[in-house]
């Protein structure tokens, strides 16, 4: 009986492997001879050697029933695989819009956009870059410009002179001057701009860069839901 069991198994596997090498539906018996004159030979090689396998579980005696739970269980593990593989853009999907409700102001692409979700102090900081510099940016839409703190600009190679500070600006400690400049590049997660008008403030006088307008018009839409923002290139 344990031998009848184990020939019937590997007469199953062998078949499925044959019909997988044959590939497709053969719908004539031309194209099934066609298919198999091409993989005969490494069809031969398979069948052969599950036939040695078959002689060696034979052999050794296991029961069915160790038999069969090891089929079961390499079966299921195989379909959760090909489930897994079939569904990795939807789990992708949900992987990221989770990792973006438990680290906020992470900037994480979605099939809205780039969605960030709001600090718990209430503001929305947003993690970018400014010519691949890794910058913490604040969302400021009263802002007309992006604003660099002068430590954000020195990471992003931009080093403006004392006599570059022509622009004045009011901050949030008080009237400033601000150096005008052009940044190459800004990025928020898979949302890039080139040639940005952005400033760059004096030593000690803002703690934060801003997201501010000459970024955010340029975009398709952004919009603040909730405590997320999404924005759309």
């Amino acid at each position: 009986m344990r031998r009848l069991a184990i020939v019937v198994v590997a007469l199953v596997v062998g078949g499925s492997v044959v019909l997988w090498l044959v590939g497709g539906t053969p719908t004539t018996t031309e194209d099934l001879v066609a298919g198999l004159d091409a993989t005969w030979p490494r069809a031969l090689a398979l069948v052969l050697l599950l036939a040695v396998i078959g002689a060696g579980v034979a052999a050794s005696g296991p029961r069915v029933g160790e038999i069969g739970r090891a089929l079961l269980l390499w079966g299921g593990l195989a379909a959760i695989l090909v489930a897994g593989y079939s569904y990795r853009h939807q789990i992708e999907r949900v992987g990221r819009t989770s990792l973006s409700a438990v680290v906020p102001g992470m900037a994480v692409t979605t099939d809205q956009g780039v969605t960030v979700t709001r600090s718990a102090d209430g503001h929305f900081r947003v993690q970018g870059a400014v010519n691949g510099a890794p910058v913490t940016f604040l969302l400021d839409t009263g802002a007309s410009t992006v604003l660099l703190t002068s430590e954000d600009a020195s990471r992003a190679g931009i080093a403006p002179t004392r006599a570059d500070f022509t622009l004045p600006v009011s901050t949030a400690n008080g009237l400033t001057r601000v150096a005008p400049v052009s940044l190459d590049l800004v990025t928020v997660g898979s949302v890039e701009e080139t040639h940005v008008d952005g400033a760059v403030a004096a030593p000690g006088s803002v703690a934060t860069s801003l997201l501010g307008m000459s970024f955010l018009s340029r975009l398709y839409r952004f919009e603040v839901s909730g405590d997320r923002l999404t924005m759309q290139k």
